[in-house]
């Protein structure tokens, strides 16, 4: 199901046979009304996807990544415990990590 798939800059974070990771680079634009103008601005917005067994998930919170991975739940707890600094400096630099952690262990796991 593509229908999450709207317009946007999509970049591929993780890739491998078990799944694939993107994140959606997009720009919301505010319109700003001042006394005798108008100012746009424009605020960097960013969304997960998660491309898993044929289907597309938005993966943009702890409880959508249980969804996907249920049985990885102790791990993606501790996860989230351990890099709590960096979810919230950086978020993509998180959930990038996150899903390589994620892929990591879905490797051993079938090995």
């Amino acid at each position: 199901n593509l229908a999450n798939f709207t317009s946007g800059y999509y970049e591929i974070l993780e890739n491998s046979s078990d799944f694939a990771f993107y994140t959606k680079h997009n720009k919301l634009m505010q319109k700003k009304v001042d006394d005798d103008r108008i100012i746009y601005q424009f605020k960097k917005v960013s969304s997960h996807y998660l491309f898993y067994k044929k289907n597309l998930y938005k993966a943009d919170s702890k409880s959508e990544i249980l969804k996907v991975f249920p049985d990885q739940k102790k791990q993606i707890n501790e996860f989230y415990l351990t890099n709590r600094d960096i979810r919230k400096s950086d978020p993509d630099q998180f959930m990038e990590k996150l899903m390589k952690n994620i892929n990591s262990s879905l490797s051993k796991q079938t090995k």
